[in-house]
């Protein structure tokens, strides 16, 4: 607080501030002040504002934290991301769990849509096929793809398309889920070559 009154003093810039108080009760509230300063003939300065309690929009904000870390921590267990895309742009958006999943540094954005295409080892057709199935028909697709991460590790992946449509039923993107379903194919292929064995075994009997 001190630090605003400074530089707003200064530079006769408007000034907002947070703060909390305590009321006579001992309840905390929180509040926020705008004040725009002036100087007056006798060279000091005088702030005209207004205040008001915050505490709920307060509250409204560290509930949606908690509430997205939580989003955020079970996308982190599942191995579960969500992307959009923009079909007339190629703009991409991942959440930061996708980053994860494909072990790529945040700071270097996602990669644009033709980049993404690219990225099942079984080529561009997979990913290109879902696409225009989900404009062409509105509904949504979904596909198994792998991929090989920075380390050399394959991965696969089971993703999920849906068209988002404008006001008018045009379809203008894309957008939808990925998840690392590399253990469960592994265990499946174990359960698989299981069965496969006892069968043979029942066979030879």
């Amino acid at each position: 607080v001190n630090a605003a009154l400074i530089h707003s003093h200064a530079a006769l810039s408007p000034m907002e501030i947070d703060f909390r108080i305590r009321k006579p009760d001992d309840e905390i509230r929180w509040v926020r002040t705008l004040a725009v300063p002036a100087r007056t003939s006798g060279n000091d300065v005088v702030w005209n504002g207004h205040l008001f309690d915050i505490t709920d929009i307060r509250s409204t904000e560290q509930a949606l934290r908690e509430t997205t870390q939580r989003l955020e921590d079970a996308q982190g267990v599942a191995r579960f991301g969500y992307w959009t895309c923009e079909l007339a742009t190629g703009e991409v958006t991942w959440s930061r769990q996708v980053y994860r999943l494909l072990d790529r540094d945040p700071a270097l954005g996602p990669p644009n849509l033709a980049e993404v295409i690219d990225l099942p080892l079984e080529g561009p057709q997979p990913m290109a096929n879902a696409f225009e199935l989900a404009q062409a028909t509105g509904e949504s697709q979904s596909f198994e793809a792998s991929t090989r991460l920075s380390d050399g590790e394959v991965v696969t992946l089971d993703v999920i398309v849906l068209p988002v449509a404008d006001a008018e039923g045009n379809v203008t993107g894309m957008r939808g889920t990925m998840q690392d379903i590399t253990a469960r194919k592994a265990l499946e292929e174990r359960l698989s070559l299981a069965k496969d064995a006892a069968d043979a075994t029942n066979r030879a009997k």
